[in-house]
């Protein structure tokens, strides 16, 4: 695989990432299918359609989607294409089987796409990110936090460590711990402020357990 047709691959990703996923709505000018230009310079290149599949992710998260029919489709396609030519990318096999959870909500599917991510690369931070934050949807909140757990320190400089914390705080608010809950919710927000899932555990945190009419047992995205 040439290297140099793979560094302008993933300057195309980070870029459409930032765009598309990272501080603003999606607009007219930005391209409707994530990813692309990665895509195009190398069509074999596995992580740029993961990439782009974690992109829908992020629009649900943000509350950007616009069709999501359409968008559940193509997070379906780009996985399926993941699989094809991807068994053997960790980074890929993570991001397809995370939005695949996220958007579609297929989390068995992508519970274990991201296992086998981490059985290739057991050191990857974002694939125990993932494999956290399914096991999170799932309500397997012990399991979730141990995940979460272990893929911190292995990138403490993530520029996206606050999703981490915010589903760290998620999985001990609904063990019923507001105390972790709202510290994991506040090292959140320090890292990414304003993000709309982690200022919502906090305020659910901030309450107690008396206030809340029944238990927070599930995550609301």
């Amino acid at each position: 695989m040439p290297a140099l047709v793979n560094v302008g691959g993933l300057s195309g990703v980070r870029e459409t990432q930032l765009a598309a996923c990272g501080r603003a709505p999606p607009s007219p000018r930005r391209p409707s299918r994530p990813a692309p230009r990665a895509i195009e310079l190398d069509p074999g290149f596995a992580t740029a359609y993961g990439a782009a599949a974690r992109c829908y992710s992020h629009l649900k998260g943000q509350g950007w989607s616009g069709d999501s029919d359409w968008e559940e489709g193509e997070v379906r396609r780009l996985a399926l294409r993941v699989s094809t030519i991807g068994h053997d990318d960790a980074l890929a096999l993570c991001s397809a089987g995370y939005a695949l959870a996220r958007v579609c909500r297929e989390t068995g599917t992508g519970a274990g796409l991201v296992d086998q991510a981490l059985s290739i690369n057991p050191n990857l931070a974002v694939g125990w990110a993932n494999r956290g934050g399914i096991s999170v949807f799932l309500g397997q909140h012990e399991a979730g936090i141990k995940q979460l757990t272990r893929g911190l320190p292995l990138n403490p400089l993530d520029a996206e460590i606050y999703w981490s914390e915010m589903y760290l705080a998620y999985a001990h608010l609904f063990q019923g711990r507001h105390d972790e809950a709202l510290g994991w919710a506040t090292r959140a927000l320090t890292h990414r402020p304003n993000y709309r899932w982690t200022t919502l555990v906090l305020l659910l945190a901030k309450r107690s357990p008396e206030m809340l009419r029944e238990p927070v047992k599930s995550f609301p995205g």
